[in-house]
């Protein structure tokens, strides 16, 4: 059988309508596949991201964790040495009133004569701690029995707790005599302040203090030279009961840059704060 010839024209057509089909399966195949898939494997990425951004994490997790098990394990160990420490004390304590007690038959006389010397009061010349003991504190100074080191621990011990009850909770800071400071009994602390006159500073050293009052009565920065044994007319006392320190003040005349840094500052302020809280407390309260 004979085919058909084609002309050109059909033969065009055909060609055309092949080409068009391969195009439009090339564009059904993007749209339906690869922009299908490519975002998918973006997404793969971010989720290896994550997922290594989680075990970052729970490797810090690890390492703090850790860390924190060290740090327990050394502070367990230096509670337990303190704990350790205080055991030991404490049965020195005890083996030391069992000696004792125990030395009544041979040493009866020598012990009998430690306890008329037993003391029934405390008089320091100090009206606050001064007085008879109670029952109490007798009976406490009793179970020394007779030890001296002992009945001079436990009398500090009585004249502390005296003073703590005694602290006008009104005026707890103030001005003191240097006689009171060298007279203070051993749990009163001491401690130095300077208080820089060209700045109007106060420091501890070379730390400067941002509300002295905390500290301090600020009277006191009137007052220097009063009640110094030494005449020393840039030397001040004062007595904090809350925190059971003296403060020694000492007046510089210098401001506190030039004094520590050895800068001279020609800058001097116009307000000169600290001196401004002592003249308005002293017309306030007024002095000792």
């Amino acid at each position: 059988m004979k085919l058909p010839s084609l002309t050109n024209r059909e033969i065009g057509c055909f060609t055309s309508g092949v080409a068009i089909g391969m195009i439009a399966t090339g564009v059904a195949l993007y749209f339906k596949v690869i922009r299908k898939y490519v975002p998918l494997k973006d997404l793969e990425k971010e989720v290896d991201q994550l997922r290594e951004q989680r075990d970052s994490f729970g490797r810090q997790i690890d390492a703090m964790n850790a860390s924190y098990k060290s740090t327990k394990a050394e502070w367990e160990d230096m509670l337990e040495g303190i704990q350790n420490e205080y055991d030991d004390y404490s049965e020195a304590v005890k083996k030391l009133k069992n000696e004792s007690s125990a030395n009544e038959g041979s040493e009866n006389e020598m012990i009998h004569e430690e306890r008329t010397d037993v003391p029934h009061e405390i008089n320091i010349g100090w009206d606050r701690v001064d007085g008879p003991f109670n029952s109490e504190e007798q009976s406490q100074i009793d179970e020394c029995n007779g030890v001296q080191d002992l009945i001079e621990g436990t009398m500090l011990s009585i004249m502390e707790k005296r003073f703590d009850e005694t602290i006008d909770p009104e005026e707890p800071i103030y001005l003191i005599s240097e006689e009171e400071h060298n007279n203070a009994p051993d749990f009163i602390d001491t401690d130095h302040i300077d208080y820089y006159e060209g700045d109007d500073m106060l420091a501890f050293g070379r730390q400067l203090i941002d509300r002295p009052e905390e500290f301090i009565n600020m009277i006191c920065l009137n007052h220097f030279g009063k009640f110094s044994e030494s005449s020393d007319p840039n030397v001040v006392w004062c007595r904090n009961d809350d925190l059971k320190t003296d403060y020694e003040i000492v007046r510089n005349p210098e401001s506190y840059q030039e004094a520590i840094f050895g800068i001279k500052n020609p800058y001097v302020p116009s307000h000169r704060i600290n001196k401004m809280k002592a003249d308005e407390m002293e017309e306030q309260y007024g002095s000792r």
